[in-house]
């Protein structure tokens, strides 16, 4: 899916530049002028702050404090599983999901509050695969390898909410995201609200509970 939108972006004439870090902005009254990062100074009419769990440390060097932590999520993907699932499932009480696609399965959940970081906890993917075994005792499947674990950072806000509008400080700048795990079903219309805001048209629906000074 990534891949998919990425490409159909890149069509549409999107340039992305990876590896690119931000270490500052520059700044004049009320508007930014450029971001500067280590592969070099981008100017802009608008800035959209849409870096997932890593929205308050770019938004702090604007002197903007959003309270959003990141919530690691797990998972792991089998290959070539023997009578794999038919159907994906949310397993409620396990707090994990397991999702088939062809002869291949993926399983993976939880939300471990513990900073920025990519270390693995195994038994993490242990209650998920265990909780797997549990619903599914017919899947042949082994505990994956600790080094073959992927881990990934969800954006959480206090109350579950993402963060959309301008900001205060700067006319220009505006802040998406904190979805936690609803970044991809959310993604679209967010992305809609974003261009209704640039554009300074009035927006699909009332944002007033995703203000960024809620808290």
């Amino acid at each position: 899916l990534m891949i998919a939108l990425k490409e159909n972006l890149q069509r549409k004439g999107v340039e992305f530049i990876f590896k690119s870090n931000v270490t500052a902005f520059e700044k004049n009254s009320n508007k930014v002028n450029a971001v500067i990062t280590n592969t070099g100074k981008y100017t802009a009419d608008n800035f959209v702050i849409a870096t997932g769990s890593w929205i308050p440390q770019v938004s702090k060097m604007l002197g903007i404090n959003l309270l959003l932590q990141p919530g690691k999520g797990y998972s792991y993907t089998y290959d070539h599983v023997e009578k794999n699932i038919h159907y994906p499932a949310i397993l409620v009480d396990g707090r994990c999901a397991i999702t088939p696609w062809g002869h291949n399965l993926r399983i993976g959940g939880t939300m471990e509050l513990s900073g920025i970081n990519n270390k693995v906890l195994v038994k993490r993917m242990q209650g998920i695969y265990d909780s797997a075994k549990a619903f599914y005792p017919g899947l042949n499947i082994d505990f994956p390898p600790a080094d073959k674990i992927w881990n990934g950072l969800r954006p959480v806000t206090p109350d579950g909410l993402a963060y959309i509008g301008k900001t205060n400080e700067y006319s220009n700048v505006i802040v998406a995201g904190g979805h936690a795990m609803l970044g991809i079903s959310q993604g679209t219309g967010t992305g809609l609200i974003v261009s209704q805001l640039i554009q300074d048209k009035k927006t699909e629906i009332d944002i007033n509970a995703f203000r960024l000074s809620r808290f």
